[in-house]
């Protein structure tokens, strides 16, 4: 059953539990999240009540309640300056340069504390409930503009939501599927934890916008520049494409590759 807002506000305790206190859930799936990656550095306080506070709730409520959560969190986490251009895998040291990261890795830290939890590292979301996306802006833009500066130095992987959700819901299905202990507390053999999942392959801004512009056959040049001439108040990492052996060793199926899931989106 999904919660909006009004049914059920993070920045409210009493709201979170008085909703879940009817339904009941035996998981809940945190969707929500304060993603306003830049204006989240002037208003840090509202960003970590969602972010890490609200999920604080979520996750009392399932220890006291004996259900699971499934917390989905950012690549932004991998943000701080590194000569790494290797997939991160979910053994590496989070570094947040940002307050919305260092937001989303205190959620995932209080999520965590979830015996049977599921906690999801994806990238530039996309899709038709995704707003305010990327791959929309670029076709609003592209239709008014010939020429568009972006950003060419983050290294990622823009993941469509349409194949991460069921990719989410499979790998929920088997780590329920995995051995408990007593009190649902996960064996050595559980599958439930962190995980990396995006769509394959990566790519940087411009080239995807390069893509997005092909697709739609739309006449735009596309002028690559730094991170550092694009000027944005919050920094963004500038490799954080995101290893899915872990996902994979699952037996779960691979996701469809960045190219394969925007001509998806562009043609559905």
């Amino acid at each position: 059953m999904p919660l909006a807002k009004s049914d059920c506000d993070l920045l409210e305790s009493a709201s979170v539990y008085r909703a879940l206190d009817i339904v009941r859930p035996a998981i809940i799936i945190n969707c929500a999240a304060y993603t306003q990656v830049d204006h989240a550095e002037h208003q840090p306080d509202v960003c970590y009540a969602v972010n890490a506070d609200g999920v604080t709730t979520l996750a009392k409520w399932c220890q006291q309640h004996d259900a699971a959560l499934v917390h989905i969190s950012t690549d932004y986490v991998f943000g701080q300056p590194s000569e790494n251009r290797m997939p991160w895998t979910e053994s590496d040291v989070p570094m947040p340069a940002c307050t919305y990261a260092a937001s989303k890795l205190a959620g995932e830290q209080h999520a965590a504390g979830v015996p049977r939890h599921l906690i999801i590292r994806t990238c530039g979301l996309y899709g038709p409930v995704a707003k305010a996306n990327f791959v929309d802006t670029m076709l609003r833009l592209g239709s008014q503009r010939s020429e568009l500066r972006i950003v060419a130095d983050q290294q990622c992987t823009p993941t469509y939501v349409e194949h991460l959700v069921p990719a989410i819901l499979q790998l929920l299905e088997v780590a329920l599927a995995t051995p408990t202990k007593a009190g649902n507390l996960p064996t050595d053999e559980s599958l439930w934890g962190l995980y990396h999942l995006t769509n394959s392959g990566e790519t940087c801004w411009s080239q995807f916008a390069k893509e997005i512009f092909h697709l739609a056959k739309l006449d735009v040049d596309v002028q690559e520049i730094s991170s550092l001439e694009y000027g944005a108040a919050a920094q963004r990492p500038s490799y954080s494409v995101l290893d899915m052996s872990k996902y994979l060793s699952t037996g779960c199926r691979p996701l469809p590759s960045w190219q394969q899931a925007l001509a998806r989106y562009l043609t559905s």
